[in-house]
């Protein structure tokens, strides 16, 4: 197997992390991982809506959630089920395993665009490396941890670096593009 380049971004809701696995994975051709989205697909199939009408109603109270949000469903979800059953961990094993598996994946960079727990993260180093994983921390104001689990973390010898995304698209495109470029990663 070749080298993997390893991208992990992390902040809160709203704060682009999306917008950043975008960008960079046009650059480069990456792939794109969500650690939720099995989470999301499951939830879809539970409320009976598309996965893109789930991304449009995800922090709105729904009837059938007992006016909890799509959100919140997901995040108890993971914290009082999957992860006291199968380990804080879980995550990124399956994510691995998606990896690996894959015939689709069409280049060594891969992106998640969700990482907010160093439990889902550890299992990806340890397979891929640490010298071959990076993590950005995207700010934004406005955007905060308040209605969510996960939190910006912390890993020894992980390189790290914070990215403020509060001006221009360009200049936010630009702000990642060059510490990637600075790393050897693009």
């Amino acid at each position: 197997m070749s080298r993997r380049s390893i991208i992990f971004f992390n902040g809160p809701p709203r704060s682009g992390k999306d917008t950043a696995c975008s960008l960079v994975g046009i650059r480069t051709q990456a792939t794109v991982i969500s650690f939720a989205a099995p989470l999301k697909l499951q939830t879809a199939v539970l409320l009976g809506v598309s996965l893109v009408e789930l991304e449009a109603i995800k922090d709105l109270p729904h009837p059938a959630l007992k006016g909890g949000t799509p959100r919140q469903y997901m995040i108890n979800l993971s914290e009082k089920m999957i992860k006291p059953c199968y380990g804080d961990d879980f995550s990124g094993h399956v994510a691995i395993d998606k990896i690996e598996r894959s015939s689709n994946i069409l280049s060594d960079m891969v992106l998640f665009s969700d990482s907010g727990f160093r439990s889902e993260a550890e299992p990806v180093v340890n397979r891929y490396g640490l010298e071959n994983c990076v993590k950005i921390e995207i700010e934004r104001d406005g955007s905060d941890f308040s209605n969510d689990s996960r939190s910006y973390w912390f890993m020894p010898g992980l390189r790290t670096f914070r990215i403020s995304n509060n001006s221009s698209l360009d200049a936010f495109r630009t702000s990642v593009e060059e510490y990637l470029y600075k790393i050897g990663f693009i």
